[in-house]
């Protein structure tokens, strides 16, 4: 985006001329604007390049002069481009601002307001805190100029996941047939399982059948990884009983 251009009117009139004062300005920016009759004027170029800047100053009695500098205005960088990313609930995601190929980019200044606000991050990258929803922030290149390109926006997602529950035929069994089937019903779609029986024995199947050989209280465990790569656990509390059998 363009900045504003400041001028600073330093003209002075001889000290030997007494009774005069400059009254009048004229400011010609040298891109056929209608100019400004400020003192001290501010102008927005709409394009890069170099301008000649003329000011005409006018005293109350008539005389004028003026005088002609030149004005570099450099090119402002594009916009750079945003790299989102999706993360899982409760993790951070990892964004990037990708300045465009070939262009004099210092750093990239990350807000959390389309307009207006201060910078909070000035590095290519920014890993969000942890998300429990999207979060939309805006990013815009500075040039080693300090020129600022527009500002686009660009999102942290997080996947749309739903948790289902872990269900087992009955949590208290008796032995010799301690046999529990366990399985997951609802939620998002499990790649992986990961299931601790509690008692030494382990399963990567998704609805395993496990026999309990000893007596005693387990705690059984499931870690999975959704197909997003989300992950995830289940427990669930296991008695086993010896069968009493009364003669």
């Amino acid at each position: 985006e363009m900045d504003e251009a400041s001028f600073s009117n330093l003209s002075t009139i001889d000290g030997s001329i007494t009774a005069d004062v400059i009254d009048q300005f004229a400011w010609n920016f040298g891109d056929n604007s209608s100019g400004s009759t400020l003192e001290n004027p501010t102008h927005t170029y709409q394009m890069d390049g170099t301008y000649q800047v003329t000011l005409t100053v006018t005293s109350n009695k008539g005389c004028d002069a003026n005088t002609t500098l030149p004005l570099l205005i450099y090119p402002g960088p594009d916009a750079p481009e945003a790299v989102e990313d999706t993360s899982c609930f409760g993790y951070p995601a990892f964004l990037i601002a990708q300045p465009q190929a070939g262009q004099d980019v210092d750093h990239v200044n990350w807000y959390t307001e389309a307009v207006g606000g201060s910078p909070f991050e000035t590095n290519f990258t920014f890993v969000t805190p942890p998300l429990t929803s999207t979060q939309t922030y805006y990013i815009e290149a500075v040039s080693g100029f300090g020129c600022r390109s527009p500002r686009v926006e660009i999102n942290a997602y997080t996947h749309d996941e739903s948790v289902g529950r872990l269900v087992v035929n009955d949590s208290i069994l008796e032995i010799p047939q301690a046999i529990a089937e366990f399985a997951v019903i609802g939620g998002s779609p499990i790649a992986t399982y990961d299931w601790d029986f509690g008692d030494g024995n382990s399963s990567t199947d998704s609805a395993p059948v496990h026999e309990y050989k000893n007596a005693g209280k387990f705690l059984v465990t499931l870690n999975y990884l959704t197909e997003n790569g989300c992950e995830g656990q289940f427990s669930q509390l296991m008695e086993v009983k010896e069968l009493i059998v009364v003669s």
